[in-house]
């Protein structure tokens, strides 16, 4: 897998947040949504979007807590990640940092990659709720599962 591109398309699609900020799933999330604030130990009533900031070297610091988090979600989602090329990988992980377990869920979507079936599985991926609260990220890690290639 390639981290340091992973990691700069984590960075695009999330988006650096100094305050708590609502996200898709209605989580109160920071920095570079890695950081669930309630799981950082606030209540989430006591959460505001003024709640403490953080910084950019923080949230980093975190990103790259939370894709390692990802990268072994993503490696137990399909046996045969290990097979399977650079994009694919880090599209699996990128799914994985954003959903976490949940990744888990996409049942069909593991069955076709563990078949080399891309484009069932990118079909897969496009007809679930994820796809419709992110869609142009959802699209971006289809085409990477389909074609094997990076946007």
């Amino acid at each position: 897998m390639d981290y340091q591109r992973t990691i700069d398309k984590l960075i695009e699609h999330e988006g650096f947040r100094a305050h708590p900020y609502r996200c898709t799933a209605d989580t109160w999330t920071i920095g570079y949504g890695s950081i669930n604030i309630y799981v950082r130990g606030v209540p989430p009533k006591a959460v505001t979007a003024e709640t403490f900031p953080i910084t950019k070297f923080e949230a980093r610091a975190n990103l790259l807590v939370y894709m390692d988090k990802a990268f072994d979600i993503a490696k137990l989602f399909v046996k045969n990640f290990d097979e399977i090329n650079s994009a694919r990988q880090s599209a699996l992980v990128m799914m994985a940092y954003q959903l976490g377990y949940r990744l888990h869920q996409f049942k069909n979507t593991k069955y076709f990659i563990e078949r080399s079936a891309w484009p069932q599985a990118a079909d897969e991926m496009l007809d679930s709720k994820w796809k419709k609260q992110t869609p142009k990220r959802a699209r971006e890690m289809a085409h990477m599962i389909q074609t094997g290639a990076w946007l």
